[in-house]
């Protein structure tokens, strides 16, 4: 049933384990191919799954059971802020989280006020006052987004002209 060049072949070759883990994988795709649903026992059996299917001689219904182990391992690890390159999970950053709505609203605000001719300290003013933010705030959050994002300055100048 295998060959040397599929890869559950090399990895048993490689642990010096050829005749049982060879058996063990012609019991394991029996198996798999006799039910519907597949639920796997204990990692060595992802193992052998995952060697299988490099070489396309999974079972279909382990096809699905390994897609499914898949989601749920990555749905896991993002819940518990786990780093795994593998999948490309890495866990959130460390502080208070932006609302970058919010931002969004406070930087347009703060521009409109500027083409209305008002100056930036009447400007952050008015808008912390409407944001329940100190005036620091949003002075902070608007050159932080203009220096991040030239072109809002940009429209800026080119509008009061």
């Amino acid at each position: 049933m295998f060959k040397p060049e599929h890869m559950i072949w090399k990895a048993a070759d490689y642990n010096d384990e050829l005749s049982d883990w060879l058996g063990h994988a012609e019991y394991l795709i029996d198996k798999w191919s006799s039910s519907e649903t597949v639920q796997f026992e204990h990692s060595d059996q992802i193992f052998f799954a995952s060697l299988l299917l490099m070489d396309d001689l999974l079972p279909p219904a382990a096809r699905k059971a390994i897609g499914k182990l898949t989601i749920e391992a990555m749905t896991e690890a993002k819940e518990k802020k786990y780093k795994i390159d593998a999948l490309g999970i890495k866990p959130p950053k460390s502080g208070r989280k932006e609302n970058r709505t919010n931002i969004i609203f406070i930087v347009h605000a703060v521009r409109d006020l500027l083409l209305t001719g008002k100056s930036k300290t009447e400007a952050y003013n008015q808008v912390a006052e409407e944001e329940s933010k100190s005036p620091d705030t949003i002075r902070r959050i608007f050159e932080r987004t203009v220096k991040k994002y030239p072109r809002l300055a940009e429209k800026t100048v080119a509008r009061k002209k």
